[in-house]
């Protein structure tokens, strides 16, 4: 415990204070903590003993000195503390303000750590159970329930318990009438169902959110923009995507004032990914290896989190270039920085991109392996499930080059079953559609009937997305299987 915050919390003059602390190093009861001015005690049950023989309402009277004496020796950076702050408020009974702080910390670990981000967004909704309704605590209700949902996305949660967390918030969000918070419920529950694998939901909630959004805040029509391009990038909406990430980026080059307000924060860069990925598509693979080379330069100075996408999908933009070297290094590199740091969703994410590299490259061993764990953990966790179609038909490619027939048919079984159903994001069914036509074409007594249907299945999905690499290599294939 600091001086600092002995002083502001015991009412006792300096002397008098220095004094007591003095008998109870004498008595082994306390002794120097590890930081320069700090006391701490010398055994936890001395510290249990000290805190359980104060009265109940002595101890919520101390709670509550330490989080006001917190506020104000904290004050320029008093958010960096506000799980100790949500504890001290909590423990003095003073709910409100506890919920005001749980709903703050449950945000700010949200991505360190998932679960500690939902106890502190659940016990929001606890506290408030027992405060009289305002617009602030039904505020609180809503921005708890997103977090919950941005939690999630990406550390995994049961489409039941997601579609539960949404109705609640969009209850609340209609009491409110507040267009801002609708939206934002509408983008977190719209993401999170798309990167489950049902991208035409995602699609409809982000269209939904940015007509909430425009002509109101720049920076919130700034933000639902880039959603809207990610959902029209997963439902394999290339030109339109690029567009719309274009739109919204042009707007922060030329507007200074928005341009600062959103410099802290990751949407610009993914906004900017989002443009790379369907420029690389729509035949400007330089362009977009440049603008991912000039993003991750800004990365590495400023130490963005966001860094290991970065790399994913520079590892997916020099793959269907043809740069197989480059595509492993960055590929590589994003799995390494996920692994350290990152999200489950990110890890599926990296190994999507990387497997599939690795198989371009010849190395079925490593694959497979990135792959399988890539898959195992996608499943498990109920997150990046939009990526299993695609890690399905790329693994079906990795058995049936192994020899391993049966493993392929299997997983390409269940990789068109999903694309059936409209399952994960639109570019994967052209890698399930391909993997099928290679499959068929390996029989020992092939059906050129079923080879030619399947055929035509990739040269449709090439048109209705628009790619240009999936042309080239549908055309490849074609001419492949005519010698």
């Amino acid at each position: 415990m600091p001086i600092e915050l002995l002083r502001a919390v015991v009412d006792l003059p300096a002397p008098e204070l220095a004094a007591s602390l003095e008998r109870l190093s004498t008595a082994e009861l306390l002794g120097p903590a590890e930081s320069p001015g700090e006391h701490a005690f010398r055994h936890p049950l001395a510290q249990e003993v000290a805190y359980r023989t104060q009265l109940l309402d002595r101890r919520r009277g101390t709670h509550a000195a330490i989080a006001r004496a917190l506020l104000t020796i904290h004050s320029s950076e008093v958010a960096t503390h506000a799980a100790l702050l949500a504890h001290h408020f909590d423990e003095a009974g003073e709910r409100l303000e506890a919920a005001r702080w749980h709903e703050q910390a449950g945000r700010r670990v949200a991505r360190s750590d998932p679960a500690d981000g939902v106890r502190h967004c659940r016990r929001v909704t606890t506290l408030l159970a027992a405060v009289p309704e305002s617009r602030e605590t039904l505020m609180l209700e809503l921005t708890s329930r997103i977090a919950l949902l941005e939690i999630g996305r990406i550390a995994g949660i049961e489409e039941r318990e997601a579609r539960s967390l949404f109705d609640e918030a969009h209850a609340v969000a209609e009491r409110l009438q507040d267009k801002a918070g609708h939206a934002f419920l509408l983008a977190s529950y719209g993401r999170l169902c798309g990167l489950a694998g049902d991208v035409a939901q995602y699609l409809a909630c982000a269209e939904r959110a940015t007509e909430l959004a425009e002509g109101s805040d720049a920076v919130f029509e700034f933000e639902m923009h880039s959603v809207l391009a990610h959902a029209q990038l997963a439902v394999g909406r290339l030109a339109p995507a690029r567009a719309t990430a274009e739109r919204a980026l042009t707007e922060v080059a030329r507007v200074a004032a928005l341009r600062e307000a959103v410099g802290h924060s990751t949407a610009p860069g993914l906004c900017r990914v989002w443009w790379a990925l369907a420029s690389a598509h729509l035949g400007r693979t330089a362009e977009a290896e440049a603008a991912l080379e000039a993003l991750l330069a800004e990365e590495k100075d400023r130490a963005l989190q966001a860094l290991y996408g970065t790399h994913a999908f520079l590892c997916e933009v020099l793959r269907l270039r043809g740069d197989l070297p480059g595509a492993l290094a960055h590929g590589r590199r994003a799995v390494e920085l996920a692994e350290e740091r990152g999200s489950v969703f990110s890890r599926v994410e990296a190994a999507a991109f990387l497997g599939a590299a690795e198989l371009a490259d010849g190395d079925l061993t490593a694959a497979t392996s990135v792959l399988e764990r890539a898959l195992a953990l996608a499943r498990d966790r109920r997150t990046a499930l939009w990526y299993e179609p695609r890690i399905l038909a790329t693994l079906a490619d990795a058995k049936l080059a192994a020899g391993d027939r049966s493993g392929a048919r299997a997983l390409l079984a269940e990789a068109r079953e999903l694309v059936d159903r409209g399952r994960g994001w639109r570019l994967g069914a052209f890698d399930v559609a391909l993997a099928w036509v290679r499959f068929l074409a390996s029989e020992p007594a092939s059906d050129r009937t079923a080879i030619e249907s399947a055929l035509e299945t990739v040269e449709a999905l090439t048109a209705e997305l628009g790619s240009d690499p999936y042309r080239r290599i549908a055309a490849l294939e074609r001419a492949r299987l005519a010698t």
